[in-house]
């Protein structure tokens, strides 16, 4: 038995919120500089929080799309 999401449309607004968050993240905001300088995360790195953000977006919509 697979569990898939009814209603769908929950997930792919949780895609969307993700992708704009991936989007927000190509300069971040000053809170969110603050959190992650704050948590002595390396700015080099910074760019993987984006990979993995849009990967997940997509990994939703992937999962709406094959409803």
């Amino acid at each position: 038995m697979i569990l898939l999401p009814d209603p769908w449309w929950p997930t792919l607004a949780l895609a969307v919120v993700l992708a704009a968050d991936a989007v927000m993240s190509l300069k971040p905001p000053e809170f969110i500089r603050d959190c992650l300088d704050g948590v002595r995360f390396p700015r080099d790195w910074w760019w993987t929080l984006i990979v993995i953000k849009l990967t997940a977006a997509a990994g939703l919509v992937v999962l709406v799309v094959s409803l």
